[in-house]
């Protein structure tokens, strides 16, 4: 279970949403095309990576990532199991849903100030709604950090892009959850370099200008 553990990051004066430019050229929340080889510099293969990721969030559960949109894919979620008599509410577990959302439509890799490389990717038609992201160290070897860039819904509801305005029970504006093994391994000025990244990717989105920021401790 991931820890009860909420930070707000501010930057500049800061307040509880984060603003930021429109951006230009943006695609309208969808995917254009699928790309086929962004040369990661990381030598090994995305599958890697997604083992990283799953690796890094063994064991933590939580509600990052629309289940209906999971069902809908045929995405399989370990701790919401559809059996007879399973708890609805029952929160399924971090690794799946990484998984599923970072197996997607891939972005380029983002080189960060000391070193490290961001990678990311969104659910394929539907990159307004779900992104997640993984951060390691310069040799691809050790994750630092990771997390989501989400438009968070209510158990049950059914985000769609095409939908406007979004479902009462999904939030207006999306949320960038920074994950972190623990509080000693957070580091301030990574978080503030996630925190440029996803400023450019909802930017791209150019459905909301805003975004909420949080941080969490899996252990």
């Amino acid at each position: 279970m991931v820890k009860n553990v909420m930070h707000l990051l501010r930057m500049a004066a800061a307040g509880i949403l984060l603003a930021t430019s429109s951006g230009a050229g943006a695609q309208d929340g969808g995917v254009a095309s699928m790309p086929q080889n962004l040369a990661w510099t990381m030598p090994a293969p995305r599958d890697a990576l997604l083992q990283k990721g799953s690796a890094y969030f063994s064991g933590a559960t939580g509600n990052f990532v629309n289940r209906e949109s999971m069902r809908a894919n045929g995405a399989v979620i370990h701790a919401d199991v559809a059996v007879a008599g399973a708890n609805a509410d029952a929160q399924p577990d971090l690794a799946s849903q990484f998984s599923y959302v970072f197996g997607g439509v891939p972005d380029a890799e983002t080189g960060l100030p000391e070193g490290q490389k961001l990678f990311s990717a969104c659910e394929v038609h539907n990159c307004v709604g779900n992104r997640a992201f993984l951060v390691t160290d310069s040799t691809g070897e050790s994750v630092q950090s990771a997390g989501f860039l989400s438009v968070k819904c209510a158990v049950g509801a059914s985000f769609q892009k095409s939908e406007k305005p979004l479902p009462s029970s999904c939030d207006t504006v999306p949320t960038l959850t920074i994950f972190y093994p623990d509080h000693a391994a957070r580091q301030k000025a990574l978080s503030l370099e996630i925190i440029k990244w996803a400023r450019t990717k909802v930017a791209e989105n150019k459905q909301s200008d805003r975004f909420r920021v949080e941080e969490k401790f899996l252990h």
